[in-house]
């Protein structure tokens, strides 16, 4: 079937880079970020709270310009995660692919012409060069920007969370008929 990724195609995708651990790493750095995030949001809510004469303090800024240094450092550092995991998981797929090939019985090349092969196989090295990198920082950070965004409600509002287990139970719902 086309078009259809199972879960366990993204467990082994995982297993050719650095396994569950770089896993845990991927969720680590994107928690930190996301925390860092929500940091600097809050910092901002307790300076604005402060009286005129408290705010024109210069701790205010520094400490804002240096929660927003790190912020920016921690992006950097998962931007490079996850790129290095998806690179190395794209090389040595690419090394299993091509010893594959090599190891190959002589009645698949002569069943299947090499420019059909060539393309295929090139086909999906573009794939796992080019496309999943991006995809995957695209789809990590707004996974865990929306994971922030609803503890950021939750903490402004507890009340949030009754509406949001709905929402929840809805696009779980989705997600299984669209599967």
């Amino acid at each position: 079937m086309t078009g259809k990724v199972s879960l366990r195609d993204y467990k082994n995708f995982l297993d050719y880079s650095m396994g569950i651990l770089g896993m845990i790493l991927w969720v680590l750095i994107c928690s930190c970020a996301s925390i860092g995030q929500l940091s600097v949001s809050l910092f901002l809510v307790n300076w604005a709270n402060e009286p005129y004469e408290e705010q024109q303090k210069s701790f205010y800024p520094k400490t804002m310009v240096l929660l927003i240094g790190i912020q920016f450092t921690i992006c950097l550092i998962r931007e490079f995660v996850i790129f290095n995991l998806i690179i190395r998981s794209a090389s040595n797929m690419h090394q299993a692919m091509s010893e594959t090939m090599v190891r190959a019985k002589i009645v698949f090349y002569d069943s299947n012409p090499i420019g059909r092969i060539l393309t295929r196989f090139s086909k999906d090295m573009v794939v796992l060069d080019l496309i999943v990198p991006n995809a995957a920082v695209l789809i990590s950070y707004g996974l865990f920007r929306t994971l922030s965004v609803v503890v950021a409600l939750c903490i402004i509002n507890v009340w949030l969370l009754i509406p949001l287990v709905f929402v929840v139970i809805y696009f779980i719902q989705q997600v299984r008929s669209a599967a």
